[in-house]
């Protein structure tokens, strides 16, 4: 994570309209802010204490770019006051010899990092594996699965490896990452036959090489020496095969590498419409709820406080986790998922009365955080290596986190604090493929039709949802369901039009329900002449042009004509006005009692 200097520089870049590329590990290149650079020639780094290392190749000294960026030059070099934060391990990965003895180990840490251990025969570790012998991991299971005439595949990282064995597979990979293939691993592999998936890698700024497809082509070129049958394929979607599977393709839809390695290497490529057409279609295991939940998928709903969006959503896991039909018979859930409740509004007793009303109170796949003062998950570095954590050991199908504008601490209608937000869930979802549900609360609408116009904050939550939904209660008896926005277009083969809204009912044990569409109840008919009236006695008097700038706020239109109409009809009430020969400039009121001023 970047230091406070760092992140500052960061910041006065962007400020500056400068784009920027790197990692915090790496460091990150742009064009320099202090002189007229049209290559990137400027470099930004990070001390072991967090100051900001800058350096221009084009030789502008530190004093020329603090200046550019409008900081003062000691601001770049004052140390982080925050210690960096310890790494915690979230997983372990042993390394053991052909009978299975543990030779070593791989720790997985948050924030993101590794290190490897061996057992130093007094019952603790030593993070240094000196000359211990070096394996592949899994080494026992490839061995068999050798014998047996099965294919191995040849991942890089144990990550890629659980979930090929999650799929079946017999998977293997080396300790260190790519690059670190060895001539020794590949003698046990003479007349196997193996598939190496490649991670797909960008460019490195400063080099050009890409770590992920160089590491293939070593491990292939070793293999094959020592006699083995070798089939390199790539992800057709995200960085590696956990992303490809994530994204709910099959392992049949693993593209070869020569094709990947020319296609995937162009940031932007021009498809025909055949090649479009050849594409792989979504993996169906990935509709964990009909096409409202798609596997990775962000979906938003918004509405009022009081209008059932947290039941609403709360339904919509229930259906899913336990395999149910939701609204329509075609949307049913996948079933046996695991979910993930984080409450940052409720509070358990409110949570508890939901869970039994969608029958979820004893299942035991569904887990709950509670966090009553909200999550800064746009500033607060422990919270969110917290959550790295907690996404990464539960390995959630959905994430169910409400309400939106309590994760982070910032203007809400901040674009650019919200688009922070979004990238980081955006990320989350990527890696650990959940899909995210999020309710918004919404502005009043004054008795208007509810509508995206109206959820809070900044509209950059909304831009990059999958599905984008607003529930309204419009009586006692009825709730709309607006569909506002389908990326798939999948809704719509069952009616679900985008502009259209669906009527539900709801009942405490039952849940929404959609009515029937000959059986649905009517709403009330809105009498333009009794709205006139309550706004006369409630502000005294109203002309043509205040009803119609009432009506506008509440998206009725309705002509001069009608309104005067109405207007005259109130004559029957007692409505009066000021004689005035033109309609638009009449004033219409009560008769006044001159004794007390109050309307007769």
């Amino acid at each position: 994570m970047p230091s406070r200097a760092v992140e500052e520089v960061l910041m006065r870049l962007w400020a500056l309209d400068i784009d920027y590329k790197g990692s915090d590990e790496r460091g990150y290149d742009s064009r320099c802010p202090a002189h007229d650079d049209r290559n990137p020639s400027f470099h930004l780094g990070q001390g072991h204490d967090g100051r900001a290392l800058v350096h221009c190749h084009a030789g502008c000294t530190v004093d020329e770019i603090a200046a550019a960026l409008h900081m003062d030059v000691k601001e770049l070099f004052e140390p982080d006051p925050d210690p960096p934060k310890q790494r915690e391990v979230v997983e372990r990965y042993d390394y053991t010899d052909e009978r299975g003895e543990l030779l070593y180990q791989v720790e997985r840490t948050v924030p993101k990092g590794f290190r490897q251990r061996r057992p130093d025969g007094r019952g603790g570790w030593e993070y240094s594996l000196g000359d211990t012998r070096r394996v592949i991991y899994r080494l026992p299971a490839v061995l068999e699965a050798i014998r047996a005439g099965k294919v191995v595949t040849v991942v890089e990282g144990e990550r890629d490896v659980h979930t090929l064995e999650g799929k079946g597979q017999v998977a293997t990979t080396c300790p260190g990452g790519a690059g670190k293939w060895r001539d020794s691993y590949s003698v046990i592999f003479n007349g196997a036959k193996v598939a190496v998936i490649m991670d797909v890698d960008p460019p490195d700024p400063k080099t050009g090489k890409r770590p992920g497809q160089d590491h293939a082509e070593q491990v292939k070129t070793s293999l094959e020496a020592a006699g083995a049958t070798v089939k390199v394929l790539a992800p057709a979607v995200g960085k590696d095969v956990t992303d490809h599977v994530n994204a709910g393709l099959k392992l049949g839809a693993l593209v070869p590498a020569a094709q990947a390695g020319d296609e995937r290497r162009e940031r932007l490529r021009v498809l025909s419409a055949p090649e479009v057409m050849a594409l792989p279609d979504p993996d169906a295991e990935g509709y964990l709820l009909g096409p409202l939940i798609y596997k990775g998928y962000r979906i938003v709903v918004g509405g009022h406080t009081g209008h059932g969006k947290t039941t609403f959503t709360m339904q919509m896991v229930a259906s899913a986790v336990k395999g149910e039909d939701f609204l329509d018979p075609h949307w049913h859930g996948k079933g046996g998922l695991r979910a993930l409740i984080i409450d940052v509004e409720q509070g358990t007793r409110s949570l508890k009365r939901v869970l039994r009303e969608v029958g979820l109170d004893g299942n035991p796949n569904i887990r709950y955080l509670r966090v009553p003062d909200g999550l800064a998950l746009d500033s607060d570095e422990e919270a969110i290596a917290a959550m790295e954590k907690i996404f990464h050991q539960g390995r959630y199908d959905i994430v169910l986190a409400d309400p939106l504008y309590k994760l982070h601490r910032g203007n809400p209608n901040d674009s650019r604090a919200a688009d922070d937000l979004m990238r980081r869930f955006d990320d989350w979802r990527d890696r650990y493929g959940f899909s995210l549900l999020l309710p918004m609360h919404c502005r009043k609408t004054n008795g208007a039709t509810l509508s995206p116009e109206d959820l809070f904050g900044s509209s950059t939550y909304q831009w990059g949802a999958e599905m984008l939904l607003g529930i309204e209660r419009k009586s006692d008896t009825m709730t709309f369901l607006h569909w506002w926005k389908d990326r798939d277009g999948e809704v719509a083969e069952t009616d679900a039009a985008i502009g259209t809204h669906w009527k539900l009912r709801f009942e405490r044990l039952k849940g929404f329900r959609r009515y029937p569409k000959d059986k649905a109840p009517s709403l009330p008919k809105f009498d333009l002449a009794q709205f006139i009236y309550g706004e006369i006695v409630s502000s005294g008097q109203v002309t043509r042009e205040s009803v119609k700038s009432l009506l506008w706020a509440q998206r009725r239109i309705y002509t001069a004509a009608q309104i005067d109409a109405a207007l005259a009809a109130l004559g029957e009430r007692g409505v009066t006005h000021n004689g005035a020969l033109r309609k638009q400039d009449r004033i219409y009121q009560l008769p006044v009692s001159i004794f007390d001023g109050e309307a007769t």
